[in-house]
């Protein structure tokens, strides 16, 4: 077989497959043709292939289509095998104690934040939007904008043009000078702050985390009611998610302070 021709359909249902998403798990053949823009008969065929394998399963009385078994049994051996989020799981239950806030672990995805990790503190009283698993734009989270600041200028001006800078709040950063300032700022500090910039009365403190070459994998961070993160607060959490930022880096075998970009 063609192996450009294999790479192409490998492509393609993998578009089909990201289609699928936690706030919309089910999809229509109509919706993934859409969304794909690949013609009903070629998507057809791919789910027809994606359900033998399980996965994707159809749902035979409305025609849906949603994620298999199989993909997560994938997801399931992808996580258990990854010392990186065994590592930082320990951390971040770490940091939920010190700083009675909810922590994350994230990385960068496809010109978004997606959710590997998440430590809930439990005595929170505000319904946060991250969830393992989902996925946000980076201009208006912390974790986000650690990201942008510590990847190529190139790429990061990509990431801008192809997602955009849609506004969330007032507060979010929709001109791309402000966030390259922003960016600049955060590269000095060595953290990133979200002011209610994804969700009003919402605060986040990010840091971000190198493997052993100095390179920035990933990013933390604590986030929580703005009264809980109050601007006397919010030494405290930066010297803690700074902190813990770096206990991980250590134990992924970064010796450096200095960031590769």
């Amino acid at each position: 077989m063609d192996r450009d021709y294999t790479v192409r359909v490998l492509e393609r249902a993998a578009e089909i497959l990201n289609c699928f998403t936690l706030h919309e798990p089910e999809k229509t053949l109509k919706q993934l043709s859409a969304e794909t823009g690949l013609h009903k008969s070629t998507v057809f065929r791919l789910l027809e292939t994606l359900e033998r394998i399980q996965w994707v399963r159809k749902d035979p009385k409305v025609g849906t289509y949603r994620m298999g078994f199989g993909i997560f049994e994938l997801g399931t051996k992808a996580i258990s095998g990854n010392d990186f989020y065994h590592v930082s799981l320990f951390h971040l239950e770490k940091l939920v104690k010190l700083t009675e806030q909810s922590a994350h672990l994230v990385i960068h995805n496809q010109g978004e934040v997606l959710y590997l990790n998440k430590v809930e503190f439990l005595g929170s009283i505000i319904t946060q939007p991250s969830q393992i698993g989902l996925r946000f734009p980076m201009h208006c989270t912390a974790v986000g904008k650690v990201l942008l600041s510590f990847m190529e200028e190139e790429q990061a001006r990509r990431v801008v043009a192809t997602k955009g800078l849609k506004r969330m709040t007032n507060n979010t950063l929709c001109e791309e000078m402000d966030l390259l300032n922003e960016m600049q700022k955060i590269r000095q500090e060595g953290y990133a702050i979200d002011n209610e910039e994804i969700q009003l009365g919402l605060r986040c403190v990010a840091a971000p985390v190198k493997d052993h070459s100095g390179k920035v994998i990933a990013a933390i961070s604590v986030s929580g009611l703005i009264a809980n993160l109050s601007e006397q607060r919010l030494p405290y959490i930066i010297e803690q998610v700074t902190n813990t930022a770096g206990n991980i880096s250590s134990d992924l075998g970064c010796r450096t302070n200095s960031v590769k970009i």
